[in-house]
């Protein structure tokens, strides 16, 4: 078959999401308007004390790490090859 010939029996592509009409256009009217903030009206919070970190002596149980057993330990060691 020739190439021109397959090119007739192709048919069009037909896109199977619609969208909404409209769309872009209403994003458009959003974002302009939106203020955009300028160095002079943008002002700093003033900074407040973080929270309290908690140390690995006070996590709790369930969050703690399992103990190595020694088996591990030397496996780990080794490379990884037990």
């Amino acid at each position: 078959m020739m190439a021109s010939a397959l090119w007739k029996t192709v048919r069009p592509h037909v896109p199977l999401i619609r969208f909404r009409k409209g769309g872009s256009v209403a994003q458009e009217l959003v974002r302009g308007a939106l203020p955009v903030a300028t160095a002079a009206d943008t002002k700093t919070a003033p900074v407040t004390a973080a929270a309290a970190v908690l140390e690995d002596w006070q996590m709790p149980l369930r969050f703690r790490r399992k103990e190595l057993s020694q088996d591990e330990i030397d496996c780990i060691n080794s490379g990884g090859v037990c």
